[in-house]
Order: structure tokens, then C-alpha cells, then sequence
């Protein structure tokens, strides 16, 4: 992870949405609207972890979208949302950078280290999650090695390029 923010690109040229969550993911993490769910009190949909059929599946919906720190309530990228509750996330354009939300490889007993140019993916088992990457790549990591993972959890968080908005 590079810096305290989930958004790396300055100005940020891709779009800025805003929804409820449903879960309680990380900054990070990967969303998708929730399927067959209209829109909620107030007009905004409900967004859900990305939950691919299978690894590095083509994307449910066109487009990439990452969900942000709710810097509103002062939270940062190691506070989770709470399910329910307003959530703030980013669509990237290809070429911009984000920390985003790797399952970790291995045991899962100590960060990883990533190095630059690894393909991330989809990960199947992990909702919202990201894993090295076989086939259709949504973004390839920028950093040589990672954030320590915040307490009691089993992933990473890691500098990436979008590479398939």
C-alpha cells in the first residue's frame, strides 16, 4: 500500500458513486450492484462484494468499481463499512492507481509481497477480493510488496493499476 488512501490518482479521473452497502467489507474491496434489487429508500442501489461464477470470470456488469474510505464519518482503509449504511466507492479509468484488497497467498500468517506487474483477478472464494490472475486481469500490481493486513484479517492491501475498465 502506498500512502493512507484507497484513491491514489490525483485528480481522480474516473467516476465517484455512492450507494448502501450490504456486508461489511474493507475499503478496497472490489462491489457490484446487488442483483435483482432496484433501488433503496432514497434512490441509491444496493452494492454487494464482487462475487464472480468462477476465478477471473468475466466481470458481471461492464466497468470496475472499488469501494473507498467513508472519510464523512473520519474512517480510514482499515475500518470496515457497517451493512446497511451509506457507502462511498470509485469506477476507475484504465491506467489509474488504487489499494486495493488482495486475498492473500499462502498460509495467510504475514503479508505478502507483491511484485510489480503481477495480473490481479477476480477471486471467486473471496468476494471483492482480488488474486493472481490466469486469465482477464482487472488490474496489475504497481508496488514491490505490501501493507501489513489489518488486525484479524487474512488479506493484503496493494498498490494496483486498473488495466480492464
Amino acid at each position: 500500500m502506498i500512502g493512507s488512501k484507497i484513491l491514489r490518482q490525483s485528480p481522480p479521473c474516473g467516476v465517484k458513486l455512492e450507494g448502501t452497502i450490504i456486508g461489511t467489507p474493507l475499503p478496497g474491496t472490489l462491489v457490484m450492484p446487488q442483483p435483482n434489487q432496484g433501488p433503496t429508500v432514497g434512490g441509491r442501489m444496493n452494492w454487494v462484494p464482487l462475487a464472480p461464477s468462477a476465478d477471473f470470470s468475466t466481470m458481471p456488469f461492464p466497468g470496475v468499481v472499488v469501494l473507498t474510505e467513508d472519510e464523512m464519518q473520519g474512517k480510514t482503509f482499515k475500518d470496515a463499512y457497517v451493512s446497511g449504511t451509506r457507502c462511498f466507492m470509485y469506477a476507475p479509468l484504465v491506467g489509474e492507481e488504487l489499494n486495493v484488497v488482495v486475498a492473500q497467498p499462502g498460509t495467510g500468517t504475514g503479508p505478502g509481497f507483491w511484485k510489480p506487474g503481477t495480473p490481479l483477478g477476480a477471486a471467486a472464494a473471496n468476494p471483492g477480493q482480488l488474486k493472481i490472475a490466469t486469465a482477464n486481469p482487472l488490474f496489475v500490481v504497481s508496488e514491490y510488496t505490501s501493507e501489513q493486513p489489518p488486525t484479524g484479517t487474512l488479506t493484503d492491501i496493494v498498490l494496483a493499476m486498473c488495466c480492464n475498465a
